[in-house]
């Protein structure tokens, strides 16, 4: 973490804890510099940044003061920040999260405030111009660790959305994700709820991890009663579908449902299967999970469980307000759709 980032953040929770209140004068810049053992050259910028967001007032010949709160008790806090930290916004993967989390926040009259941040890089004047008014942080995308530390410099709780691509999440977020085990059991289950009987699951060869989806089907096969109902198929990686044409009309001629891994271009597989006369969905449902973000892959002609949206924004929520009222960090594995109470959850402060 930056200096200066360590430095704010230190002043902030002073004034917070009542250490330093509205009025006071703080220590001197050489003081601080001297007690928190970085510059006075450090301490200096860290103090101006806090002036220019109010919290701090200088006066000529005496020095620093408190003029208010971080937080302020009486500040309207009505609204969650969602910042989308990925180049393309109208990505197909963000469109659930973003929907779920927006649903959620009307549903318990919160605004949601969407901020795309893509590549570039926000000040932390920026940021605290966004965080007014903000309960809590959510977090879409890729976050590299100088973003992530200049939100925590923010103190507003975060809560990252999925896996952070570059970096692992930092110990002082929460995190909500999606496992496989749950993906398999919410897939599996919407096509029954369909009325399908026949279902297929299309894997490539040569990966741990698609070894490891093909279990997780098989498992949640057995705990839903339907281990009958459910094949598996394997294809190449780079496959663009043919093969998986001359198996639904040989062996597998009787599937209803086809579930592919995202990974492998599903939308060609898609088109693959349309040129060759097989209807969609009238003669065959089509659902693509994207196995590298452990989500559900969503595009207008593939199946969408509807039905996660609303669990998922409440989940987001409900991690963000267990943060806000006991200052814990939250790891939310599992979605609670189809085994409510068993989530996998690891709680440390």
């Amino acid at each position: 973490m930056a200096k200066i980032d360590l430095i704010i953040s230190d002043i902030r929770q002073r004034i917070r804890g009542a250490r330093y209140q509205p009025g006071d004068m703080i220590p001197t810049q050489k003081e601080l510099a001297a007690e928190l053992g970085v510059s006075v050259v450090t301490i200096g910028q860290a103090l101006r940044y806090l002036q220019e967001e109010g919290i701090l007032a200088s006066t000529r010949g005496k020095g620093t003061i408190v003029k208010a709160l971080p937080n302020p008790s009486g500040e309207e806090l009505s609204a969650y920040g969602l910042l989308i930290t990925t180049a393309n916004i109208h990505d197909p993967i963000l469109a659930r999260p973003m929907a779920a989390l927006q649903k959620a926040c009307t549903a318990h009259g919160y605004e949601l405030r969407i901020h795309p941040c893509g590549n570039v890089k926000v000040s932390r004047k920026q940021l605290s111009a966004w965080a007014e008014g903000v309960k809590a942080f959510f977090v879409l995308g890729a976050t590299q660790p100088e973003f992530a530390q200049r939100l925590k410099a923010l103190g507003k709780p975060v809560i990252f959305y999925g896996e952070t691509y570059r970096e692992p999440c930092p110990p002082w977020a929460g995190q909500v994700s999606v496992s496989i085990e749950v993906i398999a059991l919410m897939s599996l289950q919407h096509l029954i709820n369909m009325g399908h009987r026949h279902i297929l699951l299309v894997r490539s060869k040569g990966s741990s991890y698609l070894e490891s989806l093909g279990n997780a089907f098989n498992h949640a096969a057995g705990q839903l009663g339907i281990s009958d109902a459910l094949q598996q198929f394997m294809v190449s990686l780079d496959t663009n579908g043919e093969e998986l044409v001359d198996a639904l009309r040989g062996e597998f001629a009787q599937t209803t449902a086809v579930v592919i891994d995202g990974g492998m271009r599903a939308s060609r597989i898609y088109m693959t299967l349309v040129r060759n006369g097989i209807s969609i969905p009238d003669q065959l449902s089509l659902m693509a999970i994207n196995g590298v973000n452990r989500d559900l892959l969503i595009t207008p002609d593939l199946t969408r469980i509807e039905s996660l949206d609303f669990h998922l924004g409440e989940q987001l929520l409900r991690v963000a307000t267990e943060m806000l009222e006991n200052g814990i960090v939250i790891r939310e594995r599992l979605v609670p759709y189809l085994i409510p109470g068993k989530t996998c959850r690891q709680i440390g402060r």
